[in-house]
């Protein structure tokens, strides 16, 4: 299924979308668990959200019932947003038997053409007429403030439960100018994303970021693979390239590379795990574009980046210098400053953690022998 949606008809489809959840019943700061794929009905549920006033979650695709059952349990679900079924599994099925032991669940927002009893369209709820004229201060009353959370993203380990990140308007934009300067992005670049949509640079990249500040186009992959991301390249004249480290290995390596040109590509944007030098370099050298790399926390934000004018030998081989907003120390045990050089645990504070006009908060996270591979250059 592709759809094409300009900014303005998007406005429109999130603001239909937003007053029809409001119609349901929903109030503010009700919670709705958008469990969608790399789908612009995503993006659009986000923003109409934010509108409404009602707090968005969002998580990988890959969760099954336990993990579903423990956020909508967790945080009194209101509503889910789900696919009928994606990658062969059954979303409505597992979401009908979890319902009945979950009584404040009141609502199971679908996508697709065939909508099964007992649940709603979310394409109908975009496409009300009766909500084709919305006044421009029709949400004023119910739509977040900048400094108030909006969105919760879910990420988990191979064994934990899903923890939930934070994440307040002000920050994701904090985050988003940061994405978007490590590319220098323009209002004519074409962004393709192949990452998962929950957090991290594809949500600040993509889902109310860098592209949507700037006016810049996105391509959003479902289903990825190095064949669907040559063919989308070249057919859309992508200009830039989201994706994790382990995608640009295997694209890097499949053999029908030889067979597109990419020509079109000024930047590869990469995050969320180490990027291998060896790696960065044959990316750079076959592809001759250059590869930015990011590093930060799911729910801490940025805290360096390389840029696309950075020496090949920065680019590669480090996670660049600290955002200029950002303050950051490595510090021992008992909290004194670990000479340059020796490992340590990372303190940051910046932009990205605002929760409120009072509040700063400062996050912690200890490397291990992550450190050895992700260095800062002299700053």
């Amino acid at each position: 299924m592709m759809r094409r949606v300009s900014w303005s008809q998007l406005k429109g489809m999130s603001d239909r979308l937003a007053l029809n959840l409001l119609k349901l019943g929903l109030k503010r700061d009700d919670f709705l668990f958008a469990l969608l794929p790399n789908y612009v009905e995503s993006y659009i549920i986000r923003v109409a959200c934010e509108k409404a006033g009602i707090l968005c979650g969002s998580a990988l695709m890959t969760i099954r019932e336990m993990e579903i059952e423990h956020i909508l349990r967790k945080f009194d679900a209101i509503a889910i947003a789900i696919p009928i079924k994606f990658r062969e599994f059954n979303y409505l099925k597992a979401v009908q038997e979890i319902k009945p032991r979950l009584p404040r669940l009141k609502h199971i927002l679908v996508m697709g053409d065939e909508v099964p009893s007992g649940a709603l369209s979310i394409e109908k709820m975009m496409d009300d007429p009766s909500g084709q004229d919305v006044p421009d201060n029709c949400f004023a009353n119910t739509k977040f403030k900048a400094t108030e959370v909006s969105i919760i993203g879910f990420t988990s380990g191979t064994t934990g439960i899903p923890k939930g990140a934070e994440h307040a308007q002000c920050a994701r934009m904090a985050m988003a100018r940061a994405y978007g300067d490590g590319p220098k992005i323009n209002e004519k670049d074409i962004v393709l994303n192949i990452i998962s949509p929950v957090g991290g640079l594809s949500s600040a990249f993509c889902y109310n970021g860098s592209a949507a500040l700037i006016g810049a186009k996105v391509i959003l992959l479902d289903i990825w693979s190095p064949e669907k991301t040559f063919e989308l390249v070249e057919k859309e004249k992508v200009t830039i390239l989201l994706a994790v480290p382990a995608q640009l290995a295997k694209i890097v390596s499949d053999p029908k590379i030889e067979l597109y040109p990419l020509s079109s590509l000024r930047c590869i944007c990469t995050s969320t795990a180490p990027l291998p030098y060896s790696l960065a370099r044959e990316l750079e050298e076959n592809s001759k574009v250059p590869v930015v790399n990011f590093y930060g926390q799911f729910d801490g934000g940025v805290i360096s980046r390389t840029n696309i004018d950075d020496p090949p030998e920065v680019r590669r081989g480090t996670v660049g210098k600290p955002l200029k907003e950002n303050m950051v120390f490595l510090v021992d045990e008992k909290g004194n400053e670990v000479p340059r050089g020796e490992e340590g645990e990372v303190i940051y504070t910046g932009q990205q953690r605002v929760r409120d006009i009072s509040k700063i908060w400062i996050q912690h996270w200890k490397f291990g022998d992550l450190w050895k591979q992700w260095t800062l250059p002299e700053w």
